[in-house]
């Protein structure tokens, strides 16, 4: 099996407490907005290396800290993508990701890595999505099959709150009147293309199998978007059922635009 996040590495270097209290210093640098969501610069670097290397059990490079912070990114969407498989729960209470063997099974058929959380627990999960900016994973456990919550439940990224298609205009804080009236424009028309054949067609069971449509038409767009809005979509999608049926009512055009436009 392949090593996706170079655990030998991690081992031997960030064993001892110390990947943990890299994982507090760039949440406390998030916080406290010294550096953006995912992105950090070489004065952050600078200082991770300084406190790392106070400890005294090894000696860092700014090379080596971010070469970890990759590994760690990494991790992270391999963890949201895994989250989508179905039969996929987490668990708030251990810090895992839970599945019967057979769904297992066949989510390590599709990606070998994602062996990499089974019976694992995952206890920096909620600073992680807050550090790359995800919405932080529902206790799907406590919520019965076939079920969305609404909104993506309680724990949120900080100013990263999901709204409706509806209300693009309102998070383009640089837009001006012309383009808030284009956006308008181009959700009235999403809505108006929600009565179109095209989209009754789609047959689209309620819970997992809605979600799961929406996984699908996102890897059919997944070379047109940015990374990043690609997987904040995707954590958008997985936590409402509101927008999962929004997402599904657009066409093709209309959903690459909300995709790439919505953040």
């Amino acid at each position: 099996m392949g090593d996706p996040v170079n655990r030998h590495t991690d081992r031997k270097l960030w064993a001892d407490g110390l990947d943990e209290a890299l994982i507090n210093m760039m949440y406390e640098d998030i916080s406290a907005r010294r550096a953006e969501l995912g992105k950090f610069g070489q004065k952050n670097y600078n200082m991770y290396v300084k406190q790392l290397n106070h400890f005294g059990s090894k000696i860092f490079s700014t090379e080596q800290v971010n070469e970890k912070i990759k590994r760690l990114k990494k991790r992270q969407y391999m963890f949201i993508e895994l989250l989508g498989q179905p039969g996929m729960k987490w668990d708030n209470s251990s810090k895992s990701v839970i599945a019967i063997d057979e769904y297992w099974e066949k989510a390590i058929s599709v990606n070998k890595d994602w062996n990499f959380f089974r019976n694992v627990e995952y206890s920096f999960c909620s600073k992680l999505c807050e550090i790359f900016g995800m919405l932080a994973p529902i206790d799907t456990t406590q919520i019965p099959a076939g079920k969305q919550v609404e909104g993506g439940g309680e724990e949120r990224h900080l100013g990263a709150e999901v709204q409706s298609p509806t209300d693009i205009s309102m998070i383009t804080p640089s837009s001006g009147p012309s383009t808030r009236k284009r956006d308008k424009g181009v959700v009235e028309a999403s809505a108006s293309k929600r009565s179109k054949p095209s989209t009754s067609k789609m047959d689209i069971d309620e819970g997992g199998e809605r979600f799961s449509r929406c996984v699908e038409l996102l890897m059919e767009m997944k070379s047109k978007v940015p990374v990043n809005d690609w997987f904040r979509s995707f954590n958008a999608l997985h936590g409402s059922s509101k927008l999962q049926r929004d997402f599904l009512a657009m066409n093709d055009e209309y959903r690459l635009l909300w995709t790439t436009k919505f953040w």
